[in-house]
């Protein structure tokens, strides 16, 4: 009889681990499923929040060209370049109510190619994550070939040298300026004597500022050189899906000798 119970009771007993076992099996595998669920979750998530960025992003490409005018006020924009801004880091002594209003919420639209350079990188690396479903191609054709329109004039055809902002012919060279900026330091010395104390409030000299912006005339460098070559390597490794991108950009961009030769200088 005592054999017999004992012999019960080891059943019952490894019955009850077994049971035991099973429940944190289930659990362990409810966890892992759970867990899984949270992370596929949180990268659907993640993706449309890159898609949302993405069409906020698009959604600040310049569509047309136009030029600067004081009448009608407007603007100089670039047809496929991405909208950038300068803001003007005003201060004075006393930290002012108007110096503070100037410096939130004056500015002025940028039209240079190296931000819309980075805007493409990140687009082609957010497409290359799976972050991004389908790019607009057509956007994309029309921003590199803004680009390309700031290939240094100074330069022989073809040698991939490149300017922040676009050039205008000054005497018997180029050089490159921001096109807004240059409008609005213009302006200053026409406006009324009676408004002169306004500008000089926040510390705004305006024979000043017209000095600085002759200083805006810069030359062709190795930052925005180096980001069109590292434009044109994203294009190589994806120019099945922006073929015309990428032909226009091997055909414009070809004497790499004198290229690295003017770096070596």
């Amino acid at each position: 009889t005592w054999g017999y119970y004992i012999q019960l009771q080891s059943f019952r007993g490894s019955k009850m681990k077994l049971g035991l076992m099973l429940v944190i099996f289930i659990i362990i595998c409810c966890g892992v499923y759970q867990s899984s669920a949270i992370n596929l979750q949180g990268n659907q998530k993640a993706e449309s929040q890159t898609e949302i960025l993405y069409k906020q992003v698009q959604s600040q490409q310049m569509k047309r060209s136009r030029k600067a005018s004081l009448i009608p006020f407007q603007f100089e924009l670039k047809k496929g370049l991405y909208k950038s801004f300068v803001k003007m880091n005003l201060i004075d002594p006393q930290n002012s109510d108007i110096t503070t209003f100037l410096r939130r919420s004056f500015s002025v639209v940028d039209s240079n190619m190296f931000v819309t350079n980075f805007v493409l990188h990140a687009i082609v690396e957010s497409m290359e994550l799976g972050a991004i479903s389908k790019v607009d191609v057509e956007s994309f054709d029309s921003a590199v070939q803004a680009i390309l329109s700031f290939q240094d004039k100074n330069s022989n055809q073809g040698v991939p040298m490149y300017n922040f902002w676009e050039q205008a012919k000054e005497k018997d060279f180029w050089s490159a300026y921001p096109p807004n900026l240059k409008m609005l330091v213009n302006l200053l010395p026409t406006l009324p004597k009676e408004l002169a104390p306004l500008v000089n409030k926040p510390g705004l000299d305006i024979l000043m500022i017209q000095l600085i912006c002759k200083d805006f005339r810069i030359p062709c460098d190795v930052d925005d050189s180096s980001v069109n070559l590292s434009l044109g390597r994203l294009l190589h490794l994806h120019k099945d899906k922006f073929p015309k991108s990428y032909k226009r950009w091997t055909r414009q961009n070809t004497d790499y000798v004198t290229y690295f030769n003017a770096i070596k200088k």
